[in-house]
């Protein structure tokens, strides 16, 4: 181990950030997400392991192999979010004829719609939203206040 614990892991991350990265990008699809759970690897190591996880990289491997997990729940979970918005603004559409609301709605992107009717039409805090969709409660907040403003001008303009 060298006098510096910093240079210690920055060797690490060089030896091992390439492999880390190949063994992620072969269960992520997306190149972005692979690399923020790299660095997120790397993070905790450096965090939880300090300068003593330059000694192995199999701690690295098996945070990488859980940062993963949690990835493909988030996934899942926002592939059920999406078909339940579906669900709900199908089911609301088809009973009659679409409301002014119904059809501004429909302009939106499904990610917003989703933070629009977890919160107004089914009850949801701000919160219980956020972690629905896989965002901090402050964007959330931020993403209401957008779509507000884009359901007012959608409204205005029908």
């Amino acid at each position: 181990m060298g006098e510096h614990p910093e240079d210690d892991f920055a060797d690490y991350f060089r030896i091992h950030y390439p492999r880390l990265l190949a063994f992620v990008k072969r269960r992520v699809d997306d190149h972005e997400t692979a690399q923020d759970i790299c660095s997120e690897s790397f993070l905790l190591a450096w965090k939880v392991l300090g300068c003593e996880c330059t000694d192995s990289a199999s701690w690295l491997y098996v945070t990488a192999r859980n940062l993963i997990g949690t990835e493909y729940r988030r996934r899942a979970q926002k592939e059920r979010l999406i078909l339940a918005i579906g669900r709900i603004s199908r089911s609301s559409l088809d009973s009659c004829e679409p409301t002014d609301l119904e059809i501004a709605m429909e302009a939106l992107h499904i990610d917003d719609r989703a933070a629009v009717v977890l919160t107004y039409w089914l009850g949801l805090s701000a919160a219980e939203a956020a972690i629905l969709c896989g965002c901090s409660e402050v964007a959330m907040w931020k993403r209401l206040s957008r779509e507000r403003a884009q359901l007012r001008r959608l409204l205005s303009e029908l």
